[in-house]
Formats: C-alpha cells, structure tokens, sequence
C-alpha cells in the first residue's frame, strides 16, 4: 500500500462512514448495556417480593408497558397458563376484562392509566369479568388490582403490578362454611337458614312445619367397627 492509497482510504466520505458506523456501534452497545442493567434491577426487585407473592393466594403479574413479563407467582401462572419461559416474553393471548359491560384487552387497562397523576396510580375494579383465552369462553368473577409504577426516575419506562383475587374461591368458601367439613352435609349454620325460609313460605302458605331431629348413639364407635367412608354413606342415605 502506497501513500496515495493510503490518502485515499481518508477520504471526507470514508471519514464519514466510518464516524456513522462508529456511532451505530456505540448506540448498540449502550442500549444493551442499558438493557442488561434494566433486567438486572428487575430480577433484584422480583427476588425481594418472589418469596411473599409466592405465599399469596391472589394472581400476581408484573410486566412492561412492552408487555413483557418481568414475573408470575405460583397462583398467575396457573390462571393464565403460563409456560416455564415465560419471562422477558410478551403476554399472549391478551387476557381481557369486561369494564362496564365492554371487553377490553388487560393492556389496554393498564395503558389508560399511565396518563395520571402520581398519587392516583391505582386502580380498582370490583366484581369485573375476566376471560383468559378465547377458546374458553369462560367469564371468571375477578377483583383487579392495577398499580403502575417508574422503573427509572425519568418516568420514561414502566411497569404494571395486576393483582386477581379469584371470586370463585370467596364463593367456595362461603359455601364450604355450610357444609360438615367430613360428610359434606349441610351443617347447623345450613338449616338455620333453611328454616327461616322454609317457615316463611310455609307462613304464605297456611301449612305447618315439622322438624325431626335424629340422634345415633355412639356413633363415634361404629365408626371404630366400620370405617369413615361406610358411616359417611349411612349419614348420606336420604328416604
């Protein structure tokens, strides 16, 4: 290489190529160096609330305004059937909730709520529809619980904590606290209800009530003689 090729490699327009590419390289590195910081930060705030929101019995879900996962606990990955990678994905399909009689994408939600003031970044739907996946049809009663917040100081990224308190376990507990816990039977807490109501129509209706109370004696011991299941079944038994 002479000196006249070497003149010519310096020419105005390979200076400025080289500059454009030198800075597209730099830019790259920087976003990915900022990339990796982000997620690091992330992963540190997951390890500190992993352990609680694992213990809570509510759908927990933390993911960016690109709506990618940050972090399921145990009871979210069961609601929305999450597979084992499913951090730093997108969340796919979209569930949707079901906001005065209109279905609107769980993103949509949480977006429409970025815009406001600091001190009214939470929200609460009561008593909402929730439907995980179009295939299913199924609308699950649900109290959501949005809350966004500021990765960075900025304000320029986001993420969304989505709590789900699942009103199907409310209702089977409440209907559990009229049940004997062994037999299954409607219990005494039951049959004070039913007789309020029972008396009352027979009030309407001009009849008379009658209660019948059975006592088996030593019942515990023919439980000893013939197991749990056959004494559930003669406490099953119905004329």
């Amino acid at each position: 290489m002479n000196f006249s090729d070497i003149n010519n490699l310096f020419t105005f327009e390979n200076i400025i190529l080289f500059f454009v590419l030198f800075t597209l390289l730099l830019c790259i590195y920087l976003l990915t160096k900022g990339k990796k910081k982000l997620q690091r930060r992330i992963e540190r705030k997951n390890r500190i609330f992993q352990k609680a929101f694992d213990l809570s019995e509510d759908a927990i879900l933390i993911f960016s305004d690109k709506n990618r996962i940050f972090y399921a606990n145990k009871s979210m990955i069961k609601l929305f059937g999450l597979d084992e990678g499913y951090k730093h994905k997108p969340l796919r399909p979209m569930p949707k909730v079901k906001v005065k009689n209109e279905w609107l994408d769980l993103d949509m939600v949480v977006k429409s709520m970025q815009h406001r003031p600091a001190e009214d970044k939470m929200q609460i739907y009561s008593q909402v529809s929730l439907s995980v996946s179009d295939k299913k049809n199924e609308e699950i009663p649900v109290n959501l619980y949005i809350e966004n917040s500021p990765w960075e100081e900025s304000n320029t990224s986001w993420c969304s904590i989505v709590s789900i308190h699942d009103l199907r376990k409310e209702k089977k507990r409440i209907s559990e606290a009229y049940r004997h816990k062994l037999t299954y039977l409607p219990n005494q807490l039951q049959a004070l209800q039913d007789l309020n109501k029972f008396y009352a129509q027979m009030h309407l209706d001009n009849k008379k009530l009658a209660l019948i109370l059975l006592n088996i004696d030593n019942f515990s011991q023919l439980r000893a003689i013939v197991g749990v299941e056959q004494t559930n079944t003669i406490l099953n038994f119905r004329t």
